[in-house]
């Protein structure tokens, strides 16, 4: 079992000291899955740095980019925007969290998922669509697939105008 520690220096301006058991947590991994903030860790607050430290926490305990993305928000409300001066929590803890939210989908909203979870999730639907069934399953199929194809079209559209502005489409500034 890992602890994480974070403790506020430098009045709490600026990127703030994460350690892992007796080391610092670096955010390099996780900035490298999705750069939510180039400044660092944060916390205490819904904003781009406890967004990052969520992020990191997560990647670092399971090492899979796509859980890691999909529940940082979620994880980020729940934990990290909470903290105060001081904090402390385990890996056990972060495991816990992620098997409840697994079985209850509280995954990241489609537009804030990389494209690339996107499209296998689309390239799996297609596989399930090619299968050969009844002519009413191969109707079914296809009527899927195509809104499917829609859909995609429309989030990878939306996820554009999302970051060509600079905006986000998270209510509280990830």
């Amino acid at each position: 079992m890992t602890i994480y520690k974070g403790y506020r220096h430098s009045a709490g301006v600026g990127a703030q000291l994460v350690m892992k058991d007796d080391d610092i947590l670096d955010p390099g991994p996780s900035q490298e899955v999705w750069n939510r903030s180039p400044d660092g860790f944060n916390w205490g607050y819904a904003g781009s740095g406890p967004a990052q430290l969520a992020l990191g926490l997560l990647y670092d305990v399971v090492r899979d980019r796509d859980t890691a993305v999909s529940f940082h928000q979620a994880f980020k409300r729940a934990f990290v925007a909470t903290w105060g001066e001081e904090w402390e929590i385990s890996s056990d803890t972060i495991k816990a969290w992620l098997e409840e939210q697994e079985t209850t989908q509280e995954a990241a909203p489609v537009w804030q998922q990389p494209a690339e979870q996107i499209l296998r999730s689309a390239e799996r639907l297609v596989e399930a669509a090619s299968v050969p069934q009844s002519a009413t399953d191969r109707d079914w199929r296809g009527f899927l697939l195509r809104e499917t194809a829609i859909l995609l079209r429309r989030v990878m559209a939306l996820r554009g105008r999302i970051f060509r502005s600079g905006g986000t489409s998270d209510e509280e500034h990830p």
